[in-house]
């Protein structure tokens, strides 16, 4: 049978190096699966540890001071603060049954049965065939969630538990879960079995006093707000510093790759997902397809090749950090520490160094601190213009 749902395993292929940098280099240096491993110390031409190379023999390095880049301003509106608004009486909220005469809408989670069958000829198809059934039992799950093709979950808003239903939805064009049933047309029916939903508690001055720090809406609307500024500030700067950075990588030329250190990033991330598979009780093979629908031969040359462009990144910055003798002072090394665990939920800060390691977090100050050296030195201009017309400002 084949079933409508959409989604693949979440995975999160990075290692506790890249959980550690701030998104700065989440934002630049994330790859395909791709994570940071620990380098390691030796003294040959094998090594595979970059500083052991003369780099210039390995990338030609092109201008990095003055990029211009274009700053878009974020705007943040009353939509945004009810949004978050949203979130807080959610994390609140009552779950009740709803009853037959209610009707289903968004973010109610359904229980429900249903039969898929063709609409229609197709080829390999025949119109009426089945090719999707619970089987009698339920397929749970949250209206407008996204885990089912586009317009399945919205086709029950409107009913009420109970009712049997028929709609029709029509296959994404590329359905790469099962190419032959892009852009078939299958006829769902079955029975709403039951239906939940969150009743968010009365949004009132008593409510927040109880529940937050603040002691009336306005007072918690206004310090939401200005934590929406705070993050649409950062992101704006996340996204310059994104810009300098692909035109700095665009400025330089690889001349060739040190082979040792390429695979030594191959091995390990290659290890990292063979950890995940095995996690979901699944093969490479099969994750590599749900996930990218590849084969094991085109995701290893996949693999090798965003490693390729990791050490390109790595060889850039470090050749930069040479060139510049940018180094990271033990103030700044405690300052940034103290930030990094307090970005990761953790009140103790010697724990954490333990845990990510000193050589680790002090590098990942370093990379940031190079990321932030090439913005300071960026020509930025202020994007006023719309999508058909840019105009620029200088700031």
């Amino acid at each position: 049978m084949i079933y409508p749902i959409v989604d693949t395993p979440a995975t999160n292929h990075t290692e506790k190096r890249e959980s550690v940098m701030k998104k700065i280099l989440a934002l630049i240096l994330a790859c395909l699966t791709v994570c940071l491993p620990m380098m390691m110390t030796s003294c040959s031409e094998n090594s595979t540890d970059l500083k052991d190379y003369d780099l210039t023999k390995y990338v030609s390095l092109g201008e990095y001071k003055g990029i211009e880049v274009t700053r878009k301003s974020i705007t943040v509106d009353e939509d945004d603060v009810r949004a978050e608004v949203d979130k807080m009486l959610d994390s609140f909220a009552e779950t009740v049954d709803l009853k037959e005469d209610d009707v289903l809408q968004l973010k109610d989670e359904v229980s429900v049965t249903y039969v898929g069958r063709i609409k229609g000829e197709y080829d390999g198809f025949t119109d009426g065939e089945e090719i999707a059934n619970t089987d009698d039992k339920t397929d749970t799950f949250s209206i407008g969630y996204g885990n089912h093709i586009p317009g399945f979950e919205a086709s029950y808003i409107g009913y009420h538990p109970g009712d049997q239903y028929s709609f029709d939805i029509t296959f994404p064009d590329k359905y790469t879960i099962n190419p032959k049933l892009s852009g078939v047309v299958v006829t769902f029916s079955g029975t709403v079995k039951s239906a939940k939903r969150n009743v968010q508690p009365e949004y009132t001055d008593a409510f927040v006093a109880e529940k937050t720090e603040f002691k009336t809406i306005a007072e918690y609307e206004a310090n939401v707000l200005e934590e929406l500024r705070a993050a649409a500030d950062e992101q704006e700067m996340l996204d310059e510093i994104t810009e300098v950075w692909q035109t700095v990588m665009d400025k330089c030329e690889v001349i060739k790759y040190p082979d040792a250190v390429v695979e030594a990033r191959y091995k390990e991330s290659m290890a990292n997902f063979e950890t995940t598979a095995k996690a979901y009780g699944m093969s490479v093979e099969d994750l590599a397809k749900a996930m990218y629908n590849m084969t094991n031969a085109e995701f290893e040359s996949a693999m090798r090749t965003q490693c390729q462009q990791l050490v390109f990144e790595e060889m850039v910055l470090t050749m930069i950090i040479d060139r510049e003798g940018i180094s990271i002072s033990d103030k700044e090394y405690s300052e940034g520490l103290a930030k990094y665990a307090e970005k990761n939920g953790s009140d103790d800060v010697q724990k954490f160094e333990e845990e990510y390691g000193a050589d680790t977090i002090r590098e990942s100050l370093l990379w940031d601190k190079v990321l932030m050296f090439l913005l300071e030195r960026a020509d930025v201009s202020e994007y006023t213009g719309t999508d058909e017309g840019t105009e620029l400002a200088v700031k």
